[in-house]
């Protein structure tokens, strides 16, 4: 069986979140971790 490799994958869910979060102050806007627990705050 192939080896999964997430880059794509992974790029892509990154991005939504950082998408998701534009707009907030400073790390929250900029940083995936924190933009991960703001929008998931905001919701």
């Amino acid at each position: 069986m192939a080896r999964v490799k997430r880059a794509v994958n992974a790029a892509k869910k990154r991005r939504v979140i950082l998408e998701r979060a534009e707009g907030y102050r400073g790390q929250r806007s900029r940083l995936y971790r924190k933009a991960k627990e703001q929008v998931t705050h905001s919701l």
